[in-house]
């Protein structure tokens, strides 16, 4: 595996946990974490849907403006790992998201 495709992992884990968490999720929350460009992010919930397994974990929300839970979602990249477990321990590595007020 590449550090690319390591890293895409991480994001996709990410998403799982984040969603599985908070029920809902966008580029806002992607680029605050992980420092990215919003065109990177928005690539990375493309590829996200691309790879899911069951292809209906998210649906996106036009009012809102996020991806948001459907009644079926199965975290797909995360499997059986805690979804907690694993947005902390991004949060050690990455640190905390930078928060952007209006």
């Amino acid at each position: 595996m590449t550090q690319k495709e390591a890293f895409d992992l991480v994001l996709y884990k990410f998403i799982d946990a984040y969603v599985d968490l908070y029920g809902e999720i966008n580029t806002v929350i992607l680029t605050n974490q992980f420092h990215m460009h919003r065109t990177k992010a928005s690539k990375v919930f493309t590829q996200y849907k691309e790879h899911e397994l069951n292809g209906n974990n998210l649906r996106f929300d036009e009012g809102k403006a996020k991806y948001v839970k459907t009644a079926t979602f199965k975290k797909n990249f995360l499997l059986d790992d805690s979804s907690l477990f694993f947005l902390n321990s991004v949060e050690v590595v990455h640190g905390r998201p930078k928060v952007t007020v209006k």
